[in-house]
């Protein structure tokens, strides 16, 4: 426990705190998996709502066991650890009620084993694991940069922009699961122009979002930044700064994001995970490399929407690659 939190460059401060919430999260960890996971089969089960219904009780029961647990028993970061776990615990209940009342297709059963599913659900999920976990990778480096360029206050600051900001790339994510067993059932009925179809809205719903994301960010940043910080006006400035700069990279990010789950969906996941790869890593290390040396003073807000630009033009470019190559084999087969 003690070399993974030193791992991300916590201080003394940071490292106790981040410590004790771990502590009580790892007890937590396997039911969290399990009910994510469940989540997934229980929306392509054709029961999103109750997946829908499981994730807001949860996240309901979260808010109020914050407040129970530090502001009536004042058990710090611990119970925020525990009401998160605890909320967890809500969404598991959830989930499993599809199975257990059968409301679908599914039904919880041990399965003779067959392997040879392994590698294909393996390549065909890595896109997603390099999405999700290129948050928890971006964040670590960011730490990194940020104690040595600012030391914790720069933490705080960037902790702050994150906590908002991940609710706009969950509705971006949100809004490319949607699309994709659409566009993945008429890729496989060889409906081209549904397939393309469904894609210009994803794309049109998700720029939208980021928009009107990076206009909050922007005119209500002062807002959005209070919810978080009371009486410190250092950071309340620094992360009113960030955070509008920050921001720029969604309406980017949300082109990026739909393109990375088109090609999940239509069986070229090589594709998606390049995407994946060098969006939430590659050019994040290159821009915490390049941007603060460009822009000593706010440089370092200005990685991500440096990372989504240079990703946008090769989403462009391999989505272009695509297109021509179907057209092509559309033709052939017309032709036959």
């Amino acid at each position: 426990m003690n070399e993974v939190v030193l791992m991300t460059g916590a201080s003394e401060a940071l490292f106790t705190m981040t410590r004790d919430y771990l502590e009580i999260m790892l007890m937590f960890f396997m039911i969290y998996a399990v009910g994510w996971v469940m989540s997934c089969f229980v929306r392509n089960d054709g029961n999103p709502r109750l997946a829908m219904y499981s994730f807001v009780a949860s996240a309901l029961t979260n808010v109020v066991l914050d407040y129970v647990f530090i502001f009536v028993f004042p058990w710090g970061v611990k119970g925020a650890a525990l009401a998160t776990g605890l909320s967890q615990l809500v969404l598991f209940a959830g989930v499993i009620t599809h199975c257990i009342c059968g409301k679908g297709v599914l039904r919880l059963k041990l399965p003779s084993s067959n392997v040879k599913w392994v590698g294909k659900i393996m390549s065909t999920g890595l896109p997603t694991f390099f999405i999700e976990s290129s948050i928890g990778v971006s964040t670590l480096i960011f730490n990194w940069v940020l104690i040595r360029h600012g030391g914790d206050l720069y933490v705080t600051a960037y902790s702050i922009v994150m906590n908002v900001s991940v609710l706009v790339l969950f509705i971006l994510m949100g809004i490319g699961q949607a699309c994709q067993p659409i566009i993945s059932f008429n890729h496989g009925a060889n409906a081209v122009s549904r397939v393309r179809e469904t894609l210009v809205l994803g794309i049109k719903t998700a720029v939208g979002v980021g928009i009107a994301a990076l206009m909050l960010a922007s005119l209500a940043t002062d807002w959005l930044v209070g919810l978080f910080v009371v009486d410190y006006p250092v950071l309340f400035n620094l992360a009113s700064l960030a955070m509008p700069l920050y921001f720029m990279a969604f309406p980017c990010m949300a082109i990026n994001l739909m393109i990375a789950s088109f090609f999940q969906a239509v069986e070229k996941p090589m594709l998606a995970t390049a995407l994946s790869i060098v969006r939430g890593f590659g050019f994040v290390v290159l821009g915490l490399v390049v941007m603060p040396w460009l822009m000593p003073e706010y440089g370092i807000w200005l990685v991500v929407p440096f990372a989504e630009m240079i990703t946008l033009v090769f989403s462009l470019v391999f989505y272009h690659r695509h297109h021509v190559q179907s057209s092509g084999s559309s033709t052939v087969m017309l032709s036959a």
